[in-house]
């Protein structure tokens, strides 16, 4: 488990946001958020705290969260609220 702050965890957040916002309505892949936004922000962080933030985002409306049908592979996507909460950032 990698530790991060919470200075961290709120820019990973933003981060998360923007990253699934930029490519809305596309749904994406864990691995694939957390390789990208992992450059971004520029420190790192493992899929618990990748998980955190995308439940945070959830939670509030930003972030949603599909099943694939044929397995059990999670894709996560934001909301119109998500790409509107980005854009006055």
């Amino acid at each position: 488990m990698i530790e991060i702050s919470k200075e961290q965890a709120e820019e990973l957040r933003h981060a998360v946001l923007a990253y699934l916002a930029a490519r809305h309505p596309a749904a994406l892949p864990p691995r694939a958020i957390l390789r990208t936004v992992e450059k971004d922000v520029g420190f790192r962080f493992d899929y618990e705290a990748l998980h955190s933030a995308l439940e945070f985002l959830r939670g509030d409306g930003l972030a949603a969260l599909t099943m694939d049908p044929l397995g059990s592979t999670p894709y996560w996507s934001s909301t119109t609220a998500g790409v509107r909460t980005w854009e006055r950032l």
